[in-house]
């Protein structure tokens, strides 16, 4: 989709006004859809769980609400999650598309290009980007801030500890039917989802307001990584924001970000899985980096993929 292109089919001047509103608009549903959706269907699922797995599903809400986790089913919270990322990320979005934009969804996925060979191209830029991306990882995680900001500092902690720690939960494996839901949760369904809003959706309006997509294509990765409320993960889930939207602006297509995003977090989950089934020794929630060599090495073939990618995928259809 071109971002700056004029939906009017007059050719008349349209008022920045209008795409703040547009803008304004779509947070209102997101917003609504996470407030209000996503707990409808979160509660629907687990009352369906609860019937099917025989459980007192009040008593389990209760203690949810109540923040009592401790003997909370983690499937009953993979399905809170699913509830919440299906109001938020598909459905308020499919609602402002199709009522508001007066648009179908499917004009985001478009096949106009050589569609296996960008998303070839894709997996394996997200995968050296990680290796690039690990060392930004490591220097978010150990930040320091002035005595000033030592306020900031502990509530931040705080935060990236509580949610460090239902992470843990979530991605500890007891079976593989637990892993399987997780992957279609964490990888699927919040591929589709984010990249909907935060790419299809939100860059698309925020290129328009300014008129220039670059700008775009930065706030919206700024919202993207601010939203996950993690500032010592902030800068580095920043960087995947920009890729993403890079990939998106250059492909012209949702299904190049929606795949970076599932093999970005599918290939972290797999990971996961297979260290805790001591199939591997490699254990990709350490925060440690790759070896600077190997971080050389990976920036200077990704430089490469990308310029390829940009090449093959946006020059050409601009010459």
């Amino acid at each position: 989709m071109n971002y700056l292109e004029n939906e009017n089919t007059d050719n008349k001047v349209i008022s920045p006004l209008k795409y703040f509103f547009d803008f304004f608009t779509l947070l209102c549903f997101v917003i609504a859809g996470m407030l209000l959706i996503g707990p409808i269907i979160g509660i629907i699922l687990v009352g369906i769980y609860s019937i099917i797995a025989s459980i007192d599903a009040q008593t389990i809400m209760e203690g949810i609400i109540a923040g009592d986790l401790s003997d909370t089913p983690k499937t009953i919270l993979m399905l809170i999650q699913a509830g919440a990322a299906l109001g938020a990320f598909v459905i308020a979005p499919w609602f402002f598309i199709r009522f508001f934009e007066k648009k179908k969804l499917r004009s985001y996925w478009k096949f106009d290009i050589n569609l296996p060979l960008a998303l070839l191209l894709t997996g394996v830029i997200v995968i050296v980007f990680m290796i690039v991306d690990s060392i930004i990882i490591e220097w978010n995680q150990n930040v320091e801030f002035p005595a000033f900001l030592e306020g900031f500092e502990n509530w931040a902690r705080q935060k990236e500890n509580e949610l460090a720690d239902m992470t843990t939960l979530l991605t500890t494996f007891d079976s593989f039917s637990e892993f399987l839901l997780a992957f279609i949760v964490i990888a699927v369904l919040a591929a589709i989802g984010e990249e909907i809003v935060f790419r299809g959706l939100m860059q698309n309006q925020l290129s328009r307001l300014f008129g220039n997509p670059h700008v775009g294509i930065f706030i919206a990765a700024f919202i993207f990584s601010a939203i996950h409320l993690q500032f010592y993960g902030f800068f580095p889930r920043f960087l995947l924001g920009l890729l993403f939207g890079y990939l998106y602006y250059w492909s012209g297509t949702l299904w190049v970000p929606v795949v970076a995003h599932l093999v970005n977090n599918g290939f972290t989950l797999i990971m996961v899985y297979l260290y805790q089934q001591e199939i591997t020794e490699a254990n990709i929630a350490e925060t440690k980096s790759a070896p600077w060599v190997a971080v050389i090495i990976s920036f200077v073939v990704l430089a490469a993929l990308l310029k390829y990618f940009r090449e093959r995928f946006y020059l050409s259809k601009t010459e």
